[in-house]
């Protein structure tokens, strides 16, 4: 498993640039997106509006195209650039199956968790996943606010949690799937929602995603899986914005509960986008990570965001100690 430090993301990024795409990422024939509302790309509006539901994602007040925030998120960005095309969420035929509000483990409630996306990939497939395919995992938020909330125990989310993750990795490993890219547990502690900081629960995140790492090294993919420090990237990109091409100032609010309603709403000065979901060009930025990963070049434009993940690891140490 290779997990990607700030440090090798750094220098990776000044090296690759004018390099060719490397031999694995330019075989990917597309993205499979499994996840919550981080990279749900219109499932969710698309199953609530089918049953009468009041739309989660009203393009009114900025959210676009079905996404839980103001443009792509990641994952549609990391498509583009390796097919041209962003995601399309499995409900409009495509292959992000994706659903904001998910949890890795099953709730009970009418949302498809993870296992449940995987089914909808797997079962119509006759269980054989595409081998040149790139499987994009990111899960875990919602799980976490329920540790939150109280409604799940901490002591329960390795098994339900980190359990149900790795072994949806495994199950499509063993279908033929060849190239994963995971992310790690997010902080879900900045969110405006969750109303101030919780240093318990960052911790106990932290270890969570030690567990998470240790148990996906287990499965013995070696390279081809690549699992990114959500966590990390959560809280740096809050304390050190400007490294990554934001406003130094920028406010940790929700922009939608700040600025006038609009469709084009100006949030160029904020962290999230509404109280749970981060702005686009905080996408955009986690999205170079992700590409970095896997090995794509990254335009001359934005070289010098380089620079600032040679900060992000011993940021993150310092917050973990």
């Amino acid at each position: 498993m290779k997990k990607v430090s700030a440090a090798l993301l750094a220098a990776t990024v000044l090296a690759a640039i004018g390099a060719a795409v490397t031999a694995k990422a330019a075989t990917v024939s597309g993205l499979y997106v499994f996840g919550d509302s981080l990279v749900d790309a219109g499932n969710t509006q698309a199953l609530v509006l089918s049953v009468g539901g009041s739309d989660p994602t009203p393009a009114s007040v900025g959210y676009f195209n079905g996404h839980f925030t103001n443009g792509y998120d990641y994952t549609d960005l990391l498509s583009i650039r390796l097919t041209g095309a962003p995601t399309v969420a499995a409900l409009q035929g495509g292959a992000n199956f994706a659903f904001g509000g998910a949890r890795t483990r099953d709730n009970g409630d009418f949302l498809p968790d993870l296992v449940a996306q995987v089914d909808s990939y797997l079962l119509p497939a006759g269980g054989v996943a595409d081998p040149n395919g790139l499987y994009v995992i990111t899960v875990g938020g919602n799980d976490l606010f329920d540790v939150g909330n109280g409604v799940l125990g901490v002591n329960d989310v390795p098994t339900q949690v980190i359990g149900t993750l790795v072994s949806q990795v495994s199950r499509l490993r063993a279908a033929g799937a060849q190239q994963f890219l995971v992310t790690n547990l997010p902080d879900v502690t900045g969110a405006p929602i969750s109303g101030g900081p919780n240093p318990a629960l960052q911790l106990a995140i932290g270890q969570l995603n030690d567990a998470l790492a240790a148990s996906l090294a287990g499965l013995g993919l070696g390279d081809d899986l690549h699992l990114l420090d959500l966590f990390g990237f959560s809280g740096d990109v809050a304390s050190r914005p400007e490294f990554y091409g934001l406003p130094a100032n920028i406010l940790s609010a929700a922009c939608v509960l700040s600025v006038p309603p609009s469709p084009t709403p100006d949030c160029s000065s904020f962290l999230y986008f509404d109280a749970v979901h981060p702005e686009a060009r905080v996408q955009a930025a986690f999205s170079q990570i992700a590409a970095e990963a896997i090995g794509v070049p990254e335009p001359a434009s934005i070289a010098l965001l380089g620079l600032g993940m040679l900060g992000l690891a011993g940021a993150t140490r310092r917050r973990r100690a």
